[in-house]
């Protein structure tokens, strides 16, 4: 009796479980309405998806003929992306093994190159444009099995590896548009990296979750130290190391990776959301761990063989706080999951708008669990950003499962383009950061100030817009108005950027003001806070 009682149980938990991860829609090669013509059963050239969060579209790949449009509701093709016919784009061979998207909807595709010779990536501002190449790069080893991306515009950052790799190539841009080889992580385990690349967040420094057939999945630091690793999972239940791929996504305080894809009867068509969240106990060197397992789906068919493994995932945050993934299994078909993990306050119709040289900001909740309220932050680069205002919870005790409007105004517009982001805290500290909206101000003006980085430790760094040549005087003060520090620079006509020690001064809110000569440049004091 005391088996069948625990048999119940396990089954229960295990029922519970895969009722967080419900289906959405599946299409099977043929079967479902996706043609062999482009998804086969056999070919092995169904490589890549990908999401955009601007159009709602999924983009599909079949290599060295075209990039298909999907809509993300239905699954249904509705189009091809701009010139990814072979006749359109360049000759190279195993055009289109990976594709990825920035959260503005520039689109980006990569090649592969089998050993020595170029890794080619081209990029789409939008769905209509014409591709342009946003770098060729020359490797001496097979790469572009994997292909990861994180950031957007100028804060955009590539990732390249590939099989029996032991290197992942770091590409960053100026302007967005072109790339170079700013940086090449060594002494990755060969293989390790061969399929999926998943960054935790954006810049170079970031942490980066690694895959390859035959290997755990790793969590590595932006010098290549596996900071953990999963334990092979085949028939316990976990992530198997036959899987390829892996994407890292986090839902507030939560932490998940999503596998998928491989050759190996039983997990072949299985795709497997598993929370990481808890990093810490783990032995050996490098820490292994078994993660929480959340949920597992499998395509409704049979395995057909998938040779090499292949597979990609991508996913979207949803109004209500959830997400769908949308996994793709070479040879087997597309699906789309919803899952039930949501983050702790689920904000929708984050906006901007430019009114009489104001911006407005509006957004709604759909719901807040321990919410303290939100930081606005801004940036005049779209990766600096520092905090210009703070709105409390409307909820009662920062809970509500009602809708909750919101709005903030900034008058202190610099020319150019604004970028702005909320910080939602939670009571206990915890923190998570929204999308980013881009509100570009035609109004010019002489003299624009911005400090970066805002809090600041050690260097405050500056950027300033001049119609002129100037030598300015800047003057910090405390609360009380009693002179800190002052500091005389010379500023060339158009923009600059400069910054100087602030360590020796006092940590809290400290306030800047500006001259030219005898001249105010500053309408009002511009708020430092020192920590």
């Amino acid at each position: 009796m005391k088996k069948l009682y625990t048999l119940l149980l396990l089954l229960c938990t295990i029922s519970a479980l895969n009722a967080q991860l419900s289906s959405t829609w599946q299409k099977l090669p043929g079967a479902f309405g996706y043609s062999t013509t482009w998804f086969s059963t056999t070919s092995g050239n169904n490589r890549a998806v990908a999401y955009n969060p601007v159009t709602n579209k999924i983009y599909v790949s079949n290599v060295n003929d075209r990039i298909v449009i999907v809509d993300a509701a239905t699954g249904d093709s509705t189009g091809v992306l701009a010139s990814t016919t072979t006749s359109g784009i360049g000759g190279e061979g195993f055009k289109f093994m990976k594709i990825r998207v920035t959260s503005t909807g520039q689109i980006f595709a990569s090649n592969l190159a089998t050993g020595s010779g170029n890794v080619i990536v081209y990029t789409w501002a939008n769905e209509a444009a014409a591709p342009t190449i946003a770098i060729s790069l020359a490797v001496g080893e097979r790469t572009g099995d994997s292909f990861g991306l994180s950031g957007s515009g100028s804060n955009t950052v590539l990732y390249f590896s590939g099989s029996s790799n032991t290197k992942i190539y770091v590409c960053t841009t100026n302007n967005g548009t072109n790339f170079s080889n700013t940086n090449t992580i060594t002494g990755i385990t060969a293989n390790a990296a061969s399929k999926a690349i998943s960054p935790v967040s954006t810049g170079t420094g970031s942490d980066i979750w690694i895959k390859g057939s035959g290997n755990p999945a790793r969590r590595i630091s932006s010098t290549g130290t596996v900071l953990a690793t999963t334990t092979d999972g085949t028939g316990n239940g976990q992530v198997a190391n036959a899987f390829a791929m892996v994407q890292y996504i986090e839902a507030g305080t939560k932490k998940f990776i999503v596998c998928n894809s491989s050759n190996a009867p039983g997990n072949g068509v299985e795709t497997r959301v598993t929370d990481v969240t808890s990093e810490t106990g783990g032995t050996g060197n490098p820490p292994a761990f078994i993660y929480s397992n959340y949920s597992v789906v499998n395509l409704s068919s049979t395995l057909n063989t998938n040779a090499n493994g292949t597979g990609d995932i991508a996913f979207k945050i949803n109004s209500d706080g959830t997400y769908t993934i949308y996994s793709m299994i070479t040879n087997n078909g597309l699906a789309a999951y919803t899952t039930q993990f949501a983050l702790p306050v689920s904000i929708t119709n984050f906006s901007a708008a430019l009114r009489n040289k104001k911006v407005q900001l509006n957004w709604t909740t759909t719901s807040e669990l321990n919410n303290s309220g939100f930081e606005i932050e801004k940036s005049i680069n779209g990766k600096d950003f520092s905090s210009i205002g703070k709105i409390a919870s409307k909820a009662l005790n920062g809970n509500s499962t009602s809708t909750i409007d919101y709005s903030f105004e900034d008058i202190k517009l610099s020319a150019g383009n604004n970028y702005y982001r909320l910080k939602q805290m939670d009571k206990d500290g915890k923190t998570s950061i929204s999308n980013i909206e881009v509100i570009n101000n035609p109004f010019n003006s002489s003299f624009v100030v911005n400090v970066l980085g805002n809090p600041v430790r050690d260097n405050a760094v500056f950027n300033v817009k001049s119609s002129v040549n100037r030598n300015i005087q800047i003057n910090i003060t405390n609360a009380s108005g009693a002179l800190l520090l002052t500091r005389r620079q010379n500023i060339n006509a158009g923009e600059n950027n400069f910054s100087f020690p602030v360590n020796q001064l006092p940590n809290g809110i400290l306030f800047i003001t500006i001259k030219d000569n005898d001249s105010k440049l500053t309408d009002s004091p511009i708020q430092l806070i020192k920590n």
